[in-house]
């Protein structure tokens, strides 16, 4: 079976024993998405670093996949960042990687830490995820609004 015929929640609930295949896309599929949320933090977690003929991205460098449960990965940290960088962006981490929630842990060696995915990355890319009613504040002394909650006109 490729990795097109299984649905995310089939193929992540596989064990760190599934095919080379499955392994390899799973780790392609957590760098990628780690690349787009590390530009897209603001500030951002990637640093942009001019050259001669335009830009160069650095990110906190992916050091290594831990698939299974937990899965985890271990960065560096770019030079001048701190693990509470890390910490303050995991609740946009989790969400762009699927995960409910990411613990970070110093591992002891400078400038390294092992951030787990408290469920598995990636299992919610297939779910709907429903709308929620935004609420409705005046924009004068925080008064709610009369109408209704979807944003439409009274």
């Amino acid at each position: 079976m490729t990795c097109n015929e299984m649905t995310c929640n089939e193929w992540w609930g596989q064990d760190q024993n599934d095919g080379a295949e499955m392994a390899r896309f799973r780790r392609r599929e957590i760098r990628d998405r780690w690349r787009e949320v590390c530009e897209a933090a603001q500030p951002p977690l990637a640093q942009w670093i001019p050259m001669p003929d335009g830009f160069t991205v650095a990110y906190p460098r992916i050091e290594e996949i831990i698939l299974g449960n937990p899965t985890a990965i271990l960065i560096w940290l770019r030079p001048g960042q701190l693990p509470t960088d890390v910490e303050a962006y995991a609740p946009r981490i989790a969400y762009a990687l699927g995960a409910g929630a990411l613990r970070v842990y110093e591992t002891g060696t400078p400038m390294l830490l092992r951030i787990e995915f408290l469920s598995h990355p990636l299992e919610r890319v297939d779910q709907h995820i429903p709308r929620l009613p935004r609420p409705r504040i005046s924009p004068v002394a925080g008064a709610p609004l009369e109408g209704p909650d979807d944003g439409e006109a009274a």
